[in-house]
């Protein structure tokens, strides 16, 4: 029967239930020395009593606790207690992405959302599978996702077999995680899981029913095949296959409507030849005039004390008349045409006067050899002649000097990006250093407000670069590790990672 709050379990004191199914319950506990709290799952009677697959579980429970990745809940300890296997391990606080799925996404998550959790599992179960360690039940139950906003993906039940053959073995084969993380792709994808089975079988291609997501079934099913054989060598190969999908789609239909697309994100002002996912505007295009704005000859009278001289288009040079001159009998111009020609020349540059004597803060009247009277308040309006202007990003936040000229790629991208929508601090990316790639400004970017909204704490992101992973890099094929966070009293977020790559946030 299930455990109650307050009841021991092999030294554990229960606080209370966190899930229960066919694999057993898990409980939230206290550890009995440490001060701390540890998930324990308590497994069914009959497994516990399946001698095979006893012998099973205490290999993958061994295996498990070695393991040690981010996107891992890590196992801390097993054992027998009262007939009954167990396994404690960390607690994540969150949910799973199946009931996430269910109680807010019936339709299907937005496609990036989906990339960055495929992304973080696959590269888990390829950590795993290096360690000779296999999961055997990849689904979206067993995906959590941390409530806070520095959101976790996280990949638990390591060390539990899914199953066991007649010589006492689990399934030890890592393409069987690869098949599992794809169904899981497609599930989070269009909303509905496949249908369970104990062995694969063929799937019917998600642009079947979802014209929007058939971009994707040549890798769903590829990763989908009944022969493992014929799968990705890895399942962050897989990955990158979905996200070389969602790339190529977005190339070739342009959203048109953003707001009939929502929740994802795209290009306002699309810069040629960048290459990049419809994810992100350039830098310039959020609250400041773009490189080509200019300003309005029609001037509010409230704003012209602002307004420089050089700001104004100064008046047309009239070297011939603005009309057909009809001469008179003596072959001059009409007098009355002349003077009304002169008089509208007389008035344009009256205007302008004023304009340079109310933008320098003086007053119309002051005598040459007097000092022109100023209030507080234009002179505060008024900027130094000799200062130079200050580079200034969203909201008048500082902005770190770019990198000019192009990245090793060829890319220019001196504005950098901007999330959509996003003005607050650290929504705009720029190129910290010469190696760093626009891609990689962009992926960081969007990784970095994945993770959770922007902090001055250190955070670990990964994100793809465009320069392939060396030898000595922090890297998993085209992922990079990068890690994020505000150095000393810098007003903005510097990235370091990938291939001596800087990215910095602001």
């Amino acid at each position: 029967m299930p455990l109650r709050s307050g009841d021991v379990f092999a030294g554990y004191t229960v606080v209370r239930q966190l899930a229960a199914g066919a694999r057993g319950e898990v409980y939230l506990t206290a550890h009995p020395q440490l001060l701390r709290q540890d998930a324990l799952r308590v497994l069914p009677a009959a497994a516990s009593s399946d001698e095979r697959f006893r012998a099973a579980f205490l290999r993958h429970a061994d295996t498990a606790a070695t393991l040690w990745h981010p996107h891992i809940v890590g196992v801390h300890d097993h054992g027998e207690y009262r007939g009954l296997l167990w396994l404690s391990m960390d607690f994540v606080d969150g949910t799973d992405a199946g009931s996430l799925i269910r109680d807010r996404y019936d339709t299907g998550m937005a496609a990036d959302k989906v990339l960055d959790i495929v992304t973080s599992i696959a590269d888990a179960l390829d950590y795993a599978h290096a360690r000779h360690s296999v999961h055997g039940n990849v689904t979206a139950a067993s995906i959590l996702l941390t409530g806070d906003r520095r959101r976790r993906v996280v990949l638990t039940d390591f060390g539990i077999p899914r199953s066991v053959d007649a010589a006492g073995e689990g399934v030890t084969d890592g393409r069987a995680d690869q098949y599992g993380l794809a169904a899981t792709a497609y599930h989070l994808l269009g909303g509905k899981p496949l249908e369970a089975s104990t062995h694969p079988k063929p799937v019917a291609p998600l642009g079947d029913t979802r014209q929007d997501l058939a971009a994707f079934d040549p890798a769903l099913m590829r990763a989908l095949s009944v022969d493992p054989l014929q799968r990705f060598n890895a399942c962050l190969d897989f990955a990158a296959a979905l996200r070389d999908a969602a790339t190529a789609a977005t190339q070739a239909q342009p959203v048109a409507d953003p707001a009939a697309h929502a929740p994802t994100e795209h290009l306002a002002r699309p810069t040629t030849g960048s290459g990049m996912p419809a994810l992100f505007v350039p830098a310039w295009s959020a609250e400041e005039p773009g490189p080509e704005d200019g300003f309005d000859l029609e001037v509010e009278p409230e704003f012209a004390p602002t307004m420089a001289a050089s700001q104004l288009s100064p008046p047309p040079q009239m070297s011939d008349p603005p009309f057909d001159a009809e001469p008179d009998d003596d072959g001059a111009v009409g007098a009355g045409r002349i003077w009304a020609f002169t008089g509208v020349a007389a008035l344009l540059a009256l205007i302008v006067v004023l304009v340079v004597v109310v933008a320098r803060g003086g007053s119309v009247g002051s005598s040459a050899g007097s000092s022109p009277s100023r209030s507080p308040s234009s002179s505060a309006l008024t900027p130094p002649a000799a200062a130079e202007p200050t580079t200034t990003g969203v909201g008048g936040r500082p902005m770190p000097a770019p990198i000019r000229g192009a990245d090793p790629t060829g890319e220019e991208c001196e504005g950098g990006y901007q999330i959509t929508g996003q003005a607050d601090w650290a929504s705009q990316g720029v190129r910290g250093s010469p190696a760093a790639t626009c891609a990689f400004v962009s992926n960081v970017l969007k990784a970095y407000w994945d993770a959770a909204d922007p902090s001055r704490e250190t955070r670990s992101v990964v994100a793809a670069g465009a320069i392939p992973c060396a030898e000595g890099a922090a890297c998993v094929g085209s992922d990079f590790f990068v890690t994020c966070s505000a150095e000393g009293s810098d007003p903005w977020i510097t990235c370091r990672g990938g291939r001596d790559a800087v990215v910095v946030l602001y």
